[in-house]
């Protein structure tokens, strides 16, 4: 069975922990919408491992708190990351060698 190319499960007032193994079998998946929820916890560390094809992660609007994964950073298709109001911190690093970034600066806003 092919996994899908969205996961659209904004403004559905989900709640809870996202859960460890919630990607695992997703390799296709572009499009990761789960803002606008009452998500809380922690992002898991491996939570985009399998997930080559994800082109943008929009979590924002939640309750999440603790450090933005690692595994972020070997996203190589990643065109948009959003985590705008939660409780995000410990951001140490931004890596983006390895990438072809074309756009001006202003990705990295934080508003």
């Amino acid at each position: 069975m092919a996994s899908p190319v969205l996961a659209p499960v904004h403004d559905t007032n989900l709640s809870g922990e996202i859960s460890v193994g919630l990607l695992q079998n997703m390799h296709n998946l572009q499009k990761f919408l789960i803002a606008r929820n009452e998500l809380s916890g922690h992002i898991p560390p491996y939570l985009f491992n399998n997930t080559a094809s994800l082109q943008y992660i929009i979590m924002g609007n939640n309750s999440l708190s603790g450090p933005i994964p690692y595994s972020i950073g070997s996203l190589t298709m990643l065109v948009q990351l959003s985590l705008k109001y939660n409780n995000m911190s410990r951001l140490q690093e931004i890596w983006l060698a390895s990438n072809s970034l074309t756009a001006a600066a202003d990705f990295l806003s934080l508003y």
